[in-house]
């Protein structure tokens, strides 16, 4: 999926392209962020990137749709 969301390597590390691998001070900037789940492979990650997010103090609104298609429209 990283490789999707960042072609280029070395824009990999780069909070908004990976909250997960970044610093609490890095994130602390970030705008308010719309993290939504499914019941499927990425579920955990969505989760713990909205924790991840609010720990930092990251307005974080969070949904999560179970037992539907990963499509929204």
């Amino acid at each position: 999926m990283l490789e999707i969301l960042a072609p280029k390597t070395a824009d990999r590390p780069n909070p908004p392209t990976s909250p997960l691998k970044a610093t609490v001070v890095q994130l602390r900037d970030l705008p308010p962020a719309l993290v939504i789940t499914d019941s499927n492979v990425l579920m955990d990650s969505g989760n713990a990137c909205a924790a991840r997010l609010r720990s930092a103090g990251v307005q974080v609104t969070s949904s999560h749709y179970g037992g539907g298609y990963s499509v929204l429209v």
